[in-house]
């Protein structure tokens, strides 16, 4: 049987509308562990053959204001 791909977006906590002003009053992202998240996967993985992928949106905005950049947040968020 072929195994089933599944990816799971977890958006920010932060708006996109405060993440995309001039100057964000939000100048931080608090990544958390995305509990739902992960329950689904588990009772999923353990009934079916299913390959997950977890793409953490906080964690990425959090990793970008965090890191030596060129490009804006706005930019960052538009691409």
């Amino acid at each position: 049987m072929k195994k089933t791909n599944v990816l799971f977006v977890v958006p920010p906590a932060v708006g996109i509308e405060e993440l995309l002003k001039e100057t964000p009053t939000a100048k931080w992202v608090y990544p958390s562990v995305p509990m739902g998240v992960l329950s689904i996967a588990s009772y999923a993985g353990a009934h079916a053959d299913v390959d997950f992928t977890i793409l953490d949106l906080s964690v990425e905005i959090s990793n970008f204001i965090n890191s030596s950049h060129t490009l804006s947040l706005n930019e960052f968020i538009t691409q």
